[in-house]
Parts: C-alpha cells; structure tokens; sequence
C-alpha cells in the first residue's frame, strides 16, 4: 500500500478545518478508526460516528468526510495519527479514493485515531501570534488549560507570518514558506525578455532573472 497524504497546512473554516487530502493507490481498502475510553471521533455526516474500539467503514469509490476528535469529560485533544497525524487541531477532512482492480493485491487498512490527556496534567502551551495553529518555540508556558492565543506545538518557524507553517506551500519570495528550513524548494532560476510591443517575442537588450517552476 502507498499513501499519499498532501495538504498543507490548509486554513479553512476560519482557520479552524485542516484538509488532509489522501490518495490511497487500492483497489479497495478499509478505513479504520480506533477509540478507547479518553474520547471519541465523530463525523460531519454522522454516518461515521465512533465511539467504539473500532469503526470500519470500507473504502470503495471516493470518500470525503471531516471528522471531529472529542475528548471525553476530564480529557483533551493532543494530536492525531494515521491518515490525519499532519493535522495539528481536532478537525481533519479526510479523502480517500481506490483505484481500479489491478491493484488489489495492495488493499489494506488505513487507520485513524486521536490521542487525548487528562486534564489534570500541565503542559507546555507554545504562543500562537499569527492564528495558524503553529506555536513558536521561544514562547511558552506551563499550563493546566491552553492559555488564549497559545497552542499545544512548537513547530512555526515564524509567528509573524499565518501564510508560513509546516508544510505550507511554498513560494518564490525569498522565505522558507513551509519550515522545512529550505527556500523556494522547487523553483528554478529562468532569464525573460521585456516584451514591450506585446508581440510575444522579448528584447535580448532587456531581460531579468526570476524563479519559476519547471514545465
């Protein structure tokens, strides 16, 4: 099994959804959530509701649904993991899409479950200035409950900035946009030519340098 999971870090919802874009290479496959007493994982639709040890939803042509991490009471939500660990709040859209029959020696399982703590232990809360959901790690504090505008991750390589996060999608400007500490990653350096008459061919008097993405 292959997986391929894409999103950056993707503010939706008032910053408050992270999409979580899966493309499973499988013919065909089983989504599986796990759950135990420190809270349960509820879907938008409500058909994928669990608050069992396991939930199995088989996975046979294209499935999109945003699921939810409930902590239960005395517990709070600290991260994800399977198909949604890149997502750093409770809400996570997942989507999923088989392949065709030749593939099916690869099906399997995909799993999906949330980890909770108690309440009763204090923790680091990292500040969050920009709105991102990223902390910085040079701002923190102890805490039993999360502090305004704090977060429970140290992973923003610039708190100043709500476009750069990990993995973000980079851009050609100079700043490591997904704080992968490498800039503009996947962009080459390509001469143009002014073209002052509009005439689709450039002055080779007068031309620049500037990044761009290869065809």
């Amino acid at each position: 099994m292959r997986l391929n999971t894409a999103g950056a870090l993707n503010q939706l919802l008032a910053k408050r959804v992270l999409v979580v874009l899966a493309a499973l290479l499988l013919a065909s496959c089983r989504l599986v959530i796990l759950t135990d007493e420190t809270g349960r994982i509820d879907s938008a639709s409500g058909t994928a509701n669990c608050d069992q040890a396991s939930c199995v939803i088989p996975i046979e042509e294209l499935y999109s649904e945003t699921f939810t991490a409930v902590a239960a009471d005395g517990y709070r939500f600290v991260k994800w993991k399977g198909v949604c660990t890149i997502t750093v709040i409770p809400i996570c859209e997942v989507k999923l899409a088989p392949l065709t029959e030749q593939f099916a020696e690869f099906d399997g399982d995909v799993q999906l479950s949330a980890v909770f703590e108690p309440t009763t232990s204090k923790r680091a809360w990292y500040r969050d200035v920009d709105g991102d959901h990223y902390g910085a790690a040079d701002k923190s504090t102890m805490a039993f409950e999360q502090p305004r505008g704090f977060v429970g991750n140290d992973l923003d390589c610039d708190d100043s900035n709500g476009a750069i996060y990990p993995r973000a999608q980079e851009q050609a400007d100079g700043l490591d946009n997904n704080c992968n500490g490498r800039i503009d990653e996947g962009f080459v350096e390509a001469r143009f030519f002014r073209d002052r008459d509009g005439d689709g061919y450039g002055d080779p008097a007068s031309s620049r340098m500037e990044l761009r993405k290869p065809a």
